[in-house]
């Protein structure tokens, strides 16, 4: 009779290899699946069999949204210019790095479906082996081209910083653990591990930086409504991005866009006819006067005052 651990080996599967989640699920193979040695989140292998790939595409697609198109490069959701551009660069990476170049992978508005052409950035993040300048160096050239084609934001780090830089940045790096598009190269953030203590104690740091910022912007400016407008329209995206991660905190799901924050500031007792207010503003689809743009920042403050309160509960 075989060992336990005998009867649990997986069998061998023909169809397995081609099964295969697009995009960010990139690494949820169905052996990896069955193998046990997918990523930490996911089912045991043992219930991941034919019969139930619908409900573990359910559940997947609940907390992580649907699955991304498996050729990002001809994906309509990205404008061709800049996924023209996207393809130059990642190839011109490839070539100028070779095996130094681990993965090239988009985040932020354009990965979340929110961008907005002329005023938003496209922002890429770049692992590298080495980040020592001879790396950096080979990065350039393409670099240069990409910023001359589209407005580029780029991040640079190695493999071996992310989770140094995950614990130090927890809100940015579950954002991009949650929603982002893989370019080149290996998927990452798979097995990357946040705490939710350290999510919480980030939360709470970058709401008490905002609050003192904006209180003393207010005491040095605040009688200048034009800066008023634009200090709301700047800061209301960093607000949004902390309640995104304080909405996880609470509910265990984080919202896919500011829209789905806004929408959830409600179950954290928060105003969020404000937040569409400030939205508005960014849009330019409201034109307060000078009293409402007072009443508005004044209303902002104690938001974010109360969202700090609520970092203490969690």
């Amino acid at each position: 009779m075989p060992s336990p651990e005998t009867s649990r080996s997986p069998r061998p599967c023909a169809r397995s290899s081609n099964r295969k989640w697009s995009g960010r699920w990139s690494d949820l193979s169905w052996p990896k699946l069955r193998s046990g040695t997918g990523p930490p989140w996911a089912f045991e292998w043992s219930v991941v069999f034919s019969p139930a790939r619908k409900t573990l595409a359910a559940l997947f697609a609940a907390r992580y949204g649907p699955p991304m198109p498996a050729d990002w490069k001809t994906d309509p959701a990205l404008p061709e210019t800049i996924r023209h551009g996207l393809t130059r660069f990642c190839t011109q990476l490839t070539t100028a790095l070779g095996d130094q170049l681990v993965a090239v992978v988009l985040y932020g508005g354009l990965a979340k479906g929110e961008f907005t052409p002329g005023n938003s950035d496209v922002n890429v993040l770049v692992v590298l082996r080495s980040a020592a300048l001879p790396a950096l160096d080979a990065l350039l050239p393409a670099l240069e081209q990409a910023r001359a084609e589209f407005p580029l934001a780029l991040l640079t780090l190695t493999e071996a910083d992310l989770p140094t830089f995950s614990e130090v940045f927890p809100i940015k790096f579950t954002d991009i653990q949650r929603q982002h598009r893989l370019l080149a190269g290996r998927e990452i953030f798979a097995q990357l591990e946040i705490t939710r203590d350290r999510l919480r104690r980030q939360c709470a740091r970058e709401l008490q930086n905002l609050l003192l910022r904006l209180r003393a912007f207010y005491l040095q400016r605040g009688q200048r409504p034009e800066q008023l407008e634009e200090t709301l329209t700047h800061a209301v995206s960093s607000l949004l991005a902390t309640l995104g991660a304080l909405v996880e905190l609470q509910t265990g799901e984080r919202p896919a866009s500011k829209a789905a924050t806004v929408a959830n500031a409600d179950k954290l007792g928060l105003n969020a006819q404000l937040l569409r207010d400030l939205l508005a503003l960014k849009r330019g689809e409201l034109k307060p006067d000078a009293a409402a743009l007072k009443q508005l920042f004044g209303a902002f403050l104690d938001t974010i005052h109360q969202a700090a309160r609520l970092t203490e509960k969690l």
